[in-house]
């Protein structure tokens, strides 16, 4: 699918307008309205992403995807501020892809030499709206997150079939994390999530590559995330 330069520009202007948005609202909460807003604040870590190549097995290519690693650096707001449950609206920047490697069938079908390589890297704006139960332990808070995200992309390299790429892609977050309660006004924490894309990020009926050819290629993005949390 192709998109015009316009038309990608437009949409990171709302996005970014609607992350702008959201933040001013989080800073200009009064105390009646505490209730509504229970947190907000940064999260920073690094993302492990991989693809899944599914394609025709009669294909004449083997295709082998390894992970590769990237940034996930948001923002996120926490509301309703209620006993174990409260819901997640994040803005994040975050780096997908992974580093697939090519075989050529021999003569032998079940052996196979080393083609080529490539490194696609996918650099998304992403929005996971998530819910969040929280159990509190003393000084700890243990939770678990879940909930879809919607990405976008801002610019890919190292891709296959670069005309054909969806620049929307829809998934879920799922994940587990833990807060250490402070008595400051700035609290830490850890979360570890997975996100499995739902859509493909690109789907080609036929594709030369090299001197392989790959048929029905399919591919989805997922990835894990590991990030420190600073919330206030």
């Amino acid at each position: 699918m192709i998109y015009s330069k316009q038309a990608a520009i437009s949409s990171t202007r709302a996005i970014a307008l609607l992350a702008c948005l959201s933040i001013t609202l989080a800073f200009s909460q009064t105390d009646g309205e505490s209730q509504l807003l229970k947190s907000y604040g940064i999260k920073i870590g690094i993302s492990s992403a991989s693809q899944d190549w599914s394609y025709n097995p009669t294909s004449s290519i083997i295709a082998n995807s390894v992970r590769r690693n990237g940034l996930d650096i948001g923002i996120y707001a926490e509301w309703f501020n209620v006993p174990y449950f409260s819901v997640i609206s994040e803005g994040h920047f975050i780096q997908k892809g992974s580093r697939v490697s090519k075989y050529e069938h021999m003569l032998v079908p079940t052996s196979g030499i080393y083609f080529s390589g490539y490194s696609p890297r996918v650099n998304y704006v992403s929005v996971p709206i998530l819910a969040k139960v929280r159990f509190s332990v003393s000084t700890i808070e243990p939770y678990l997150l879940f909930g879809p995200h919607f990405n976008y992309i801002l610019s890919h390299s190292g891709m296959v079939a670069s005309n054909n790429i969806d620049r929307f892609d829809i998934g879920a977050t799922m994940g587990v994390g833990v807060g250490v309660l402070s008595i400051s006004q700035v609290h830490f924490g850890a979360e570890f999530r997975y996100s499995p894309s739902f859509t493909n990020i690109y789907s080609v009926s036929s594709l030369t590559v090299g001197d392989g050819t790959v048929s029905e290629l399919k591919v989805r993005n997922s990835s894990l995330e590991f990030l420190v949390v600073m919330s206030y």
